[in-house]
């Protein structure tokens, strides 16, 4: 056997998955917030802890010129205890976890990717 570290286990999947689709229920029909009406948010993963007491939500929105990511990413891991209450209510967990939203920049880099290719 290697040292070397593994991936998530399938708890850890499975949960992340079952999370990945309330929350996105959840921040289109239940989460009543002006700054959402500004963009369309999307869920693009959600990253369990081992111990599954972290779940670490990974967004990506839709941005316009009145939209500034950062206030928007503070914005949005202030309502994280009212997404917490309403995930509670839709999935049964021995432990709900604690919700930490992160801004998914893979979509972005994939974007300047593809320019930087397509110049030849």
């Amino acid at each position: 056997m290697s040292d070397k570290e593994e991936g998530p286990s399938q708890r850890q999947l499975r949960v992340g998955e079952t999370i990945k689709r309330a929350v996105s229920e959840i921040l289109t029909t239940k989460i009543y917030e002006p700054f959402l009406d500004q963009t369309s948010v999307i869920v693009s993963e959600v990253r369990m802890t081992p111990d599954l007491k972290l779940a670490s939500i990974y967004i990506f929105f839709l941005f316009n010129e009145k939209v500034d990511k950062d206030s928007f990413m503070r914005n949005m891991n202030d309502i994280a205890h009212k997404v917490k209450f309403f995930l509670a209510k839709k999935i049964k967990l021995r432990y709900m976890p604690e919700i930490r939203f992160v801004l998914d920049s893979s979509f972005e880099e994939a974007s300047k990717i593809n320019k930087i290719l397509n110049k030849k």
